[in-house]
């Protein structure tokens, strides 16, 4: 084998080396490569493209038919048993989520792909020693956030407050329509002072929330969603459903009150997000848009 160094210095005399392994074989074989790093990251909501290049032996009255095949070296994924990968082209595109994370928070995923090139005769069978090459894919989760069913909005004093954020994202796992966030939410109040609105807590979160009664022949309709009216007696808010806050503004004055909630995956990841309900004694319509038969339109120019 032969060990080549590489070493590149800045003006400023910072430098770094590479080394660099030859081996040189003692039959005729092929070389490859695999464009790119040899260690990416990536999300499982993306899709992996890895391209090999083989180049055939120079050696005299050598075939330059060369065959590829990629397989996953962890034991994590058996691309055999994938139909929807190709593996003996000299492209391996894996689509997502395909790939899984592990852990939580900053946790990484390690798999490691390797390709396997030979020179092939005409009837396609083996002619030569084969030659590999590796590269590694680490999947990391990705970033958690909230959707709300209604944000900011202005209300008449009396009305029911619904923030609903049961369609909050997990992009690795998503919420399905109609589902809720598979992870825990809390919530914070500020009022127009921006005092806490309700319990001790200075940055205003809500003491523990406790389920809604409610009067299943009444309902109320917020953000295209309809819900049984819940009935506030012992407390002017509470929880609907996992993800659904109710308040009642009854004993609200007018002007800004900040809600903020967070959605919090099993697994430690976070993402808050501050609504904006404005609260006034005149009375508000409730009005919601929505499109019928949507039809894409696109931009045309005569240039």
């Amino acid at each position: 084998a032969y060990y080549i160094n590489l070493t590149v210095t800045s003006r400023w005399g910072l430098s770094t080396t590479l080394q660099v392994k030859l081996t040189k074989l003692g039959v005729s074989a092929p070389m490859v490569d695999i464009s790119g790093p040899s260690t990416i990251t990536v999300n499982r909501t993306q899709l992996v493209s890895l391209l090999a290049n083989g180049v055939a032996s120079e050696c005299i009255n050598v075939k330059r038919e060369l065959g590829y095949r990629w397989s996953e070296n962890t034991g994590q994924l058996d691309l055999s048993m994938t139909p929807d990968i190709v593996y003996t082209t000299r492209s391996l595109v894996i689509p997502a989520f395909v790939l899984e994370p592990v852990g939580s928070g900053n946790d990484v995923n390690v798999y490691n792909f390797t390709v396997m090139v030979v020179a092939l005769d005409g009837d396609g069978n083996p002619i030569s020693a084969t030659v590999s090459a590796s590269v590694t894919v680490k999947v990391q989760r990705s970033p958690v956030y909230v959707s709300l069913a209604t944000e900011d909005r202005m209300m008449t004093r009396g009305d029911i407050l619904v923030l609903d954020a049961r369609e909050s994202q997990d992009p690795d796992y998503p919420t399905n329509p109609g589902m809720t966030f598979r992870g825990s939410f809390r919530w914070w109040c500020l009022n127009p002072a921006r005092l806490p609105c309700f319990g001790s807590d200075p940055l205003g979160e809500f003491p523990p929330l406790e389920t809604c009664t409610t009067d299943i022949n009444s309902r109320i309709t917020s953000g295209g969603q309809t819900f049984s009216t819940p009935l506030f007696e012992d407390r002017i808010y509470c929880r609907w459903a996992r993800g659904v806050l109710m308040v009642s503004t009854t004993n609200f004055t007018a002007g800004e009150y900040i809600f903020t909630v967070l959605a919090e995956a099993v697994d430690g990841r976070t993402s808050k997000q501050d609504v904006r309900i404005t609260i006034t004694e005149m009375q508000v319509p409730q009005i919601r848009l929505e499109i019928n038969d949507p039809v894409p339109k696109f931009p045309v120019t005569t240039q």
